[in-house]
């Protein structure tokens, strides 16, 4: 379990905690829960080696407070190029950490298989049936 315990810091500076890997990963997520509140948005980030943004959330969904109340929210890439990601404000907190490799993308010939199979079942069907 990992979390923040407030909205922001001494400073009046909004709170971030940085989850950095070894290597870049594919996919990274886990169950969240928070307190919605304060003047930002509760988000989650994605980030690249050059500290570029990959993809965000701001949180929305609601909780009653309690435990296991919260949802599971992650990322998925279609390369392994995300090497930290960010909580961001408002009594965040974290379990179940789970990171992974990139999505598979179809490539484009198994896609036409895929179309040109639908399309003989489609002229298949027509044909038994007289149209």
């Amino acid at each position: 379990m990992a979390g923040l315990n407030n909205s922001t810091d001494l400073y009046g500076d909004t709170d971030t905690m940085k989850f950095a890997f070894a290597t870049p990963v594919g996919a990274v997520g886990g169950f969240l829960n928070y307190a919605p509140g304060g003047s930002n948005p509760t988000t989650i980030a994605v980030w690249d080696s050059k500290g570029i943004l990959i993809e965000n959330s701001n949180l929305s969904f609601l909780t009653s407070g309690g435990d296991d109340t919260g949802a599971f929210y992650g990322f998925q890439e279609s390369t392994a190029n995300i090497s930290y990601f960010t909580l961001t404000d408002n009594f965040i907190g974290i379990t179940n950490l789970t990171t992974g490799p990139p999505s598979a993308v179809p490539e484009p010939s198994s896609l036409l298989l895929i179309g040109t199979g639908l399309l003989g079942v489609i002229g298949s069907s027509r044909r038994r049936l007289g149209l």
